[in-house]
């Protein structure tokens, strides 16, 4: 609880007037609450979003997800994200 709460803090940090779009912070929110942090170090965790941003607008199924998250103002389909992050983590280094 307490490695999932530290994570949860850095994921929640924004600098002073750096907004982020909602989309991606569904999708940051999403990888922290079905543990696809659990395994990045600590001090990888603002990198790692970052990176995770830029993977799913690069990511032609990621681009569908964050489409799809600004139309509908939904979650997508869970499978479909955890596949995403899943292929993000493999190349995360």
């Amino acid at each position: 609880r307490l490695e999932r709460g530290k994570r949860t803090v850095e994921i929640l940090k924004q600098g002073l007037h750096a907004t982020v779009d909602v989309e991606k912070q569904v999708i940051s929110i999403f990888a922290l609450t079905h543990g696809h942090l659990d395994s990045i170090e600590l001090v990888d965790i603002k990198r790692f979003e970052v990176e995770l941003h830029d993977f799913f607008g690069r990511d032609e199924e990621g681009k569908e997800i964050f489409a799809e998250i600004v139309k509908t103002k939904e979650l997508p389909e869970v499978k479909k994200l955890d596949e995403v992050i899943i292929r993000f983590k493999k190349v995360f280094v």
